[in-house]
């Protein structure tokens, strides 16, 4: 899942899902974002691998 929207979300050096401008899919992400780091720390999960996901 992760590798699908690095994918789509940076295409081109864009900054943001849309584009330049931040927009309601950008939103959504950030917060399951902060929820994913939380479940990595309470069920053990390492859903973030930095070496697999830079940016």
């Amino acid at each position: 899942m992760l590798e699908a929207m690095e994918e789509h979300a940076l295409i081109g050096g864009k900054r943001f899902f849309g584009g330049d401008e931040i927009n309601m899919v950008d939103i959504a992400f950030c917060m399951v974002a902060h929820w994913l780091g939380l479940i990595e720390d309470f069920a053990g999960l390492k859903i973030f691998e930095p070496h697999k996901f830079p940016r």
